[in-house]
């Protein structure tokens, strides 16, 4: 039964507890801001969890150490790049030039992109001075050129085109052209057009397969 000192009291506002998932995302975007601003081997994780809004037990309850948060990183942007290529790939089957087209849907760059360059790059010098670094990365980037592989293999099929039999050597030339251009554009913006080396050679290096 209510009282008049409790009637019209105001009951307790429930806060929502992020769930793990949101927390990981968090973690991974404070991780994205920190290494763009000093670097991966700059960043401390106490500068992560800044950027993150979260504790340094948050940090450790969703990865081991820098490494494994970076490769997380670097599983969002293939998944991305994967992802930008797919969507391309559905626009191609019924162009006149298709290895043209796909050239300059997946060749445009964004903010974004060229701070992931300058972060991915700086990981690359850690991986080659330290095997275990290099072992983790070349698995990512072995799983990102697979699922490009998959992709070429539809566009052939699309346009009647036989499947080379090294399709993963095309894969990775489309991948060392995409890391060319964004460095291009970081160094000599002025000089670029975003996606000038995707529009004059990967086409043609396709067209040769």
């Amino acid at each position: 039964m209510q009282t008049k000192d409790n009637i019209g009291a105001s009951q307790p506002v429930r806060v929502r507890r992020p769930k793990r998932q949101e927390i990981r995302q968090r973690v991974i975007e404070g991780a994205f801001d920190a290494f763009a601003e000093r670097g991966f081997m700059g960043a401390s994780v106490d500068f992560i969890c800044l950027k993150a809004g979260l504790s340094r037990g948050a940090f450790y309850s969703n990865f081991g150490d820098k490494e494994e948060l970076f490769l997380a990183l670097y599983d969002r942007q293939a998944a991305f790049l994967t992802d930008r290529i797919r969507q391309a790939a559905k626009s191609v089957s019924e162009c006149d030039q298709p290895m043209e087209l796909l050239a300059v849907l997946i060749g445009g760059l964004g903010d974004d992109e060229q701070r992931w360059d300058i972060i991915s790059k700086e990981f690359v010098i850690h991986a080659l001075r330290n095997e275990q670094a290099r072992e983790r990365l070349n698995h990512r980037r072995a799983q990102l050129r697979a699922d490009i592989s998959v992709v070429l293999r539809s566009i052939f099929a699309s346009i009647g085109r036989d499947v080379p039999a090294d399709i993963d050597d095309y894969a990775r030339i489309a991948v060392a052209i995409y890391e060319g251009n964004m460095t291009q554009r970081g160094l000599e913006p002025e000089r670029s057009s975003g996606h000038s080396l995707m529009t004059r050679f990967l086409p043609a290096i396709l067209k040769f397969c």
